[in-house]
């Protein structure tokens, strides 16, 4: 009866451990992982984040409500590094890695760097955003530009423009330019 009982508690304490793992697995086949760098002689910006699909849902306003915290992609938390001090519309970001964090509105996005980064991208238990709100470094807002294509993955880009460096995220119809100066 020990063994039987042994055997069962050993199956069960796998599958809490497995299934866990299997379920993430599945999140990241629908969005997989993607990786911005930008490298210019000695600066270097990097975005990690996922890319999940639109698969025919209203996304804003939707699947990601306008005026709430998103986790800015999906699974992990969307982590922003420099190797140097920058400017995110003006404002002064320091060297390092951050959580990246938005609040889409429908005429603009908040756009949130902070310096507590936590392992998957929201409580698991309530469903909620991870936001250490003593831990935001900068907030700033941007504009929204209406795409005339539609984009189905969810994009995270930089390019130069104008003489400056632009973080781009673009998904659906929506696109928000942050502009970042480099020193």
């Amino acid at each position: 009866m020990k063994k039987i009982l042994l055997i069962i508690g050993i199956i069960v304490a796998a599958g809490v451990m497995i299934i866990p793992m299997y379920f993430r697995s599945q999140d990241k086949a629908l969005s997989p992982e993607g990786k911005v760098v930008y490298e210019s002689g000695e600066h270097q910006l990097a975005v990690f984040y996922s890319r999940p699909y639109k698969r025919g849902r209203l996304i804003f306003g939707g699947l990601v409500p306008f005026d709430r915290l998103w986790r800015t992609g999906a699974n992990e938390a969307t982590v922003f590094s420099t190797d140097e001090d920058i400017h995110i519309n003006g404002k002064l970001l320091q060297s390092g890695r951050y959580q990246l964090l938005t609040i889409p509105h429908k005429d603009h996005w908040t756009i949130i760097f902070n310096s507590d980064i936590p392992g998957w991208g929201i409580n698991l238990q309530t469903n909620e955003v991870y936001h250490n709100k003593r831990a935001d470094v900068l907030i700033t807002d941007v504009p929204v530009q209406k795409l005339k294509t539609t984009t189905e993955q969810f994009t995270i880009a930089m390019a130069e423009a104008d003489a400056k460096l632009n973080l781009y995220f673009e998904w659906d119809e929506t696109q928000v330019i942050v502009p970042i100066e480099l020193r």
